[in-house]
């Protein structure tokens, strides 16, 4: 019956039916063709597609989280003497947090940053959240773990990674791990025997023409509020 009606254009509620469920299974089939497509994209390919929707006008609001790591004679609350890496990091209306952290805090104060992104299985639920960071010195290590922690957990870099005059703990030589970030900018110097170096995947800018003599830590810390200043300002482009 349901066949002859439909070979001579008869309609009945049969035939309606059966209509209906041949629509939906393919509209099921799309749904799959879909799902299948999405999870055969990789970061590349989830990065090409955030370049062709910002060129093209498609880009929702963003929220960032800002992490500045102190080095060396900063403690937790302002104490101690003042960080580049602290007071110069940037007031704007996209910031969605600021965290200033120092190089000795435990591991505990680092993951309740990864945390505000609500991370499962290596996806971020906050989608249009994303992290910067800007290090100094001793703080180098710290926020490079942040960094490679945070892609681990959400599957994303971290969108600028600023670092200013990095060096390792605890014997204190130039810091040379490159961070995992879509951009890395690096300020150093050479001329203090506390220093930083180029940093293989960064941008390298070598600022100790900046400085007037040579010592133990001069240089170092003239690159410190130099280099943060930079940074300041590199953030605030981003936005």
């Amino acid at each position: 019956m349901i066949y002859s009606s439909i070979a001579f254009g008869e309609s009945s509620e049969v035939e309606t039916n059966l209509r209906y469920r041949m629509q939906g299974e393919a509209s099921k089939e799309v749904m799959r063709d879909v799902v299948n497509f999405t999870d055969s994209l990789n970061e590349d390919s989830l990065d090409l597609l955030d370049t062709n929707c910002e060129e093209n006008g498609f880009v929702e609001d963003l929220r960032y989280i800002v992490v500045g790591v102190s080095g060396f004679g900063t403690g937790k609350d302002g104490r101690g003497q003042p960080s580049g890496a602290h007071d110069n990091l940037p007031f704007h209306e996209g910031i969605e947090t600021t965290y200033r952290l120092t190089h000795g805090e435990s591991w505990r104060e680092y993951q309740s940053v990864i945390d505000q992104f609500r991370c499962e299985g290596g996806v971020q639920g906050e989608s249009d959240l994303r992290l910067v960071i800007m290090a100094n010195s001793w703080g180098a290590g710290k926020a490079t773990k942040l960094a490679s922690r945070y892609a681990q957990a959400c599957g994303r870099e971290v969108e600028l990674f600023v670092m200013v005059d990095g060096v390792s703990k605890p014997i204190p030589t130039p810091f040379r791990r490159t961070p995992v970030a879509r951009r890395c900018v690096n300020y150093y110097q050479t001329k203090s025997t506390l220093r930083g170096r180029e940093i293989e995947g960064c941008e390298n800018h070598n600022l100790e023409n900046e400085c007037q003599r040579k010592g133990l830590a001069y240089c170092h810390i003239v690159v410190e509020w130099e280099g943060s200043s930079l940074g300041a300002e590199l953030i605030r482009d981003l936005m």
